[in-house]
C-alpha cells in the first residue's frame, strides 16, 4: 500500500505468532497494544483491518514482534480523493467534500462508520482524468482503488455506489462490475443516499430533486438520463431506509435547498 497516511496514523508493537501473523487472539477484537512511547492503546478488530506490516528494518520476514502502521481510513480516503480531483476537477471535488460531510453527519448511526466516510469521500474518484480508462466512474473509481491496496468491501462500495449497474447494463458493461459484489446493506444504502442528496455545487437537495438534476444535466434521452428512469425506484428506497434508520437514531433530516 503506497504510504499515505493522515496525522492520525500511530506506529505500535503488536504480538505476532510464529509464522509472523497476527495473534488471533489480538486480531478477534478490542485489545491493548504498547506504543513504542509506550502509552497503552486500544485497538479494534476494524482497525487491524487497515494496516500494512513491516519489521524494523522493512522486512517481511516472521518476528516476535513487529512495527504495525495503522491507517486511518477516512484520513486515507479524503487525501486520495483531494489529490486525484481538487486540482483537475474542482466542481466535482466540492460534491465529493459535501457528500462526504454528509456521510460524517449520519455515520453515527451505521456500524463501520469509517468505511462509510471513506466510500462517500472516494465515490467520485473514477472521474479524475488520470483514472478515466473506461469513462465509466464506478468501474474506474474502484479499479484504482484495487491498484492502491484499498480494502475489497470499499472497492465493492465505489464500484457499486448509487445503483451503478443499472448503467452499466446500458454501457454494456455489467460484466465487468460483476468482479465487485453488491452487498445490499444499510451502509451502502447510507452511500447511495449522501450521493443522492447533494447536488454538483455540494447543496443539499431533497433525492426527488437531486434525480431531476442529473435528467437535466445529461437530458433525457442520454444514457445518463435513461439511468435514472431505470434505477429511481431503487435509488429512492435506498434514500427512504437511510432517512429512516438515522432518524430512529435521533439524527435529524438535513436542511435541503
Amino acid at each position: 500500500m503506497p504510504p499515505v497516511l493522515c496525522p492520525r496514523a500511530v506506529v505500535l508493537m503488536i504480538p505476532v505468532d510464529p509464522a509472523g501473523a497476527i495473534r488471533s487472539d489480538f486480531a478477534a477484537g478490542t485489545t491493548r497494544a504498547r506504543r513504542l512511547s509506550p502509552m497503552p492503546l486500544l485497538l479494534s478488530a476494524s482497525v487491524i483491518q487497515h494496516v500494512h506490516l513491516c519489521d524494523g528494518r522493512g522486512s517481511s520476514s516472521p518476528s516476535s514482534r513487529r512495527i504495525i502502521r495503522v491507517v486511518h481510513l477516512p484520513g486515507w480516503a479524503t487525501a486520495t480523493a483531494e489529490k486525484n480531483l481538487r486540482a483537475a476537477l474542482p466542481r466535482r471535488w466540492v460534491h465529493v467534500e459535501s457528500v462526504g460531510a454528509e456521510a460524517r453527519r449520519i455515520a453515527p448511526a451505521f456500524t463501520d462508520s469509517d468505511m462509510l466516510i471513506a466510500a462517500a469521500v472516494l465515490h467520485d474518484v473514477g472521474y479524475a482524468p488520470n483514472l478515466a480508462a473506461t469513462r465509466f466512474h464506478p468501474l474506474d473509481g474502484a479499479r484504482f482503488l484495487q491498484t492502491q491496496d484499498a480494502p475489497a468491501r470499499l472497492c465493492a462500495l465505489v464500484a457499486r455506489h448509487s445503483c451503478a449497474i443499472r448503467e452499466a447494463e446500458l454501457r454494456d458493461c455489467a460484466d465487468d462490475l460483476a468482479e465487485f459484489p453488491d452487498e445490499e446493506t444499510p451502509l451502502r444504502d447510507a452511500l447511495w443516499y449522501c450521493d443522492m442528496v447533494t447536488g454538483p455545487g455540494g447543496q443539499r437537495l431533497t433525492a426527488d430533486e437531486r434525480l431531476a438534476e442529473i435528467q437535466s444535466r445529461y437530458g433525457p434521452e442520454s444514457i445518463v438520463g435513461q439511468f435514472i428512469d431505470l434505477a429511481r425506484p431503487e435509488l429512492l428506497g435506498a434514500v427512504e431506509r437511510t432517512v429512516a434508520r438515522y432518524t430512529a437514531a435521533g439524527i435529524p433530516q438535513p436542511t435541503y435547498g
